[in-house]
């Protein structure tokens, strides 16, 4: 079977914000093989990428802004998944440790993330138990004066 993929970034489609499809094909290989493949190669290209997930909780760490880190984290983790894949379409070599690495980099943003969601419950807690606490506060006022850093 062979499929479209979108050729360089250089070149752009009808909308102006992507790659256009190239006529260029290639083999994919056979667990890539399927309805949608060269969908998922564009997305690549743009720097974009999709997984399925079992559950949200499993999402959780990389659609949450904690900070700065966190984003360059997650950008990354994006940036070394989407390698991963384009290589195994290719039928590329993987370079040494990447697999392992962007087990590790999920596992050390999903930490960052439960720590921050305890330091933010946390907060509220204390909040609630406070009897002269301001009664209509944000969420912001809460956490500026009730977190522990």
């Amino acid at each position: 079977m062979r499929w479209a993929v979108p050729s360089s970034s250089a070149a752009t489609g009808k909308d102006g914000k992507g790659p256009a499809l190239s006529a260029a094909h290639v083999h994919a290989p056979a667990e890539l093989q399927g309805p949608g493949t060269g969908v998922l190669i564009g997305y690549w290209q743009r720097g974009k990428d999709i997984i399925a997930v079992t559950h949200f909780a499993d999402l959780m760490p990389e659609v949450l802004f904690l900070d700065d880190t966190h984003n360059d984290m997650r950008e990354t983790l994006i940036e070394n998944r989407i390698t991963f894949k384009t290589d195994k379409y290719y039928a590329r070599e993987h370079p040494p440790g990447l697999k392992e690495e962007i087990i590790t980099a999920k596992q050390r943003m999903r930490q960052r993330a439960e720590e921050e969601i305890l330091r933010r419950v946390n907060a509220i807690r204390m909040y609630l138990l406070d009897p002269k606490r301001e009664m209509y506060i944000s969420h912001e006022q809460i956490f500026n004066t009730y977190m522990e850093n």
